[in-house]
């Protein structure tokens, strides 16, 4: 892997839309954490993630110093499976899509919850599961009919729902894990395949598959790739499942777990309006719809945000109870017009509201600026 990554070199960049893309999520996240974390370590990205913080220098004044390290070039060069960091030596630990070539994951993460201080921050991004689905289809259904047998020619990557328990594994408070899916467009199957060469995202098992990829099973796989996963313009898709752990260096600080049968009030009875009640392997949520006006805040960091009314905020409060990180926020599923994400909400205690940054990104696919009034609704899993 290491050899892939050093032969992409100063070419990486040109390709690497994912990683910034990562990055950038991550520095988004960061902006709405109002604190200072004094000695971070930006782990792979290859660079991409202190290219954010110069255009976010008020993220950056609270980020201090900020050591670069991955596998193939940065500060520090090294295997992510043997961090060579001291215990308790970090604040922060951001890593934009590196993890996901761990063999021992869970043992990464303990080292990275070791090299973090009490109460440090680690946020990770990771491809997921669904990553390259239809090039994994595609290459296994063609070798299976021409050579009756299929190799495995696409890297494994982790699901969602192991994310959140490996970092518990590995002794984190508060893990927590989301995930965000992309689909990359391409004029024909090969332009991908040479994205994921020049971002050094290939596949590099330990073992080799019994035979090579033939040029006829190659061919065949194209050709099958185009026929099931082509849009009516004949553009292919490509589908990228970026997952985003998030967990805490335990700290006495730290909100704890209600004890069992502590609450004051049952789910049933808040949900009787909103939701669903919940069945073995359903989901459960609460959707909440209002309108309100963007603001911006007036520091020197450009955050926009919505305020929730404050009959909504009370509701969200009674639902979300042991649900909330140190800092009060609570993840949430946001819409406005057609564009959906995963956020945060943040409590708010002078206005008595939680508040709901907005991203860039969504100011600009739906078009609206400060003292805009907007329709939004935010949905939460219980």
């Amino acid at each position: 892997m290491r050899a892939r990554k050093a032969r992409v070199g100063k070419g990486f960049r040109a390709a690497a839309f994912l990683h910034a893309r990562a990055a950038a999520d991550l520095a988004d996240r960061l902006e709405a954490i109002p604190r200072t974390f004094e000695r971070t370590l930006a782990l792979g990205g290859g660079g991409l993630f202190s290219d954010e913080l110069a255009r976010c220098p008020a993220l950056a004044a609270r980020l201090g110093h900020v050591i670069e390290a991955d596998v193939a070039g940065g500060g520090v060069v090294l295997d992510p499976e043997r961090l060579p960091f001291a215990d308790a030596s970090m604040d922060l630990v951001v890593s934009p899509l590196l993890l996901h070539w761990a063999n021992d994951l869970t043992g990464v993460l303990i080292q990275l919850r070791g090299a973090l201080k009490p109460d440090g921050l680690l946020l990770a991004s990771l491809l997921g599961g669904d990553t390259l689905r239809e090039l994994r289809f595609s290459l296994l259904a063609a070798e299976s009919d021409l050579t009756g047998g299929a190799s495995q020619r696409v890297s494994p990557f982790a699901d969602l729902q192991d994310i959140a328990h490996l970092l518990q594994r590995a002794g984190f408070a508060l893990p927590a894990a989301d995930r965000d899916v992309v689909t990359v467009r391409y004029a024909q199957p090969l332009d991908l395949l040479t994205d994921l060469r020049r971002m050094g995202e290939t596949a590099a098992f330990a073992e080799r598959a019994p035979r090579g990829l033939g040029r006829a099973s190659l061919a065949r796989a194209l050709e099958i790739y185009r026929e099931r996963f082509s849009d009516p313009d004949g553009r292919v898709r490509a589908t990228f499942e970026i997952l985003t752990a998030t967990g805490w260096a335990p700290h006495a600080s730290q909100p704890k777990p209600l004890r069992p049968g502590s609450a004051k009030a049952r789910l049933a009875d808040a949900l009787h309006t909103r939701g669903e009640r919940g069945r073995k392997g359903r989901r459960v949520s609460a959707r909440f719809a209002f309108r309100a006006k963007l603001w911006r805040y007036a520091g020197d960091a450009a955050w926009h945000f919505v305020t929730l009314p404050v009959e909504t905020s009370a509701e969200v409060r009674v639902l979300s109870s042991g649900m909330r990180n140190a800092f009060g926020a609570l993840r949430v599923i946001a819409r406005i017009g057609a564009t959906q994400w995963r956020t945060s909400v943040f409590a708010d205690t002078k206005a008595g509201a939680f508040l709901l940054p907005i991203k860039a990104d969504v100011r600009r696919k739906e078009k609206i600026g400060v003292g805009d009034e907007i329709d939004v609704s935010v949905e939460i899993d219980l």
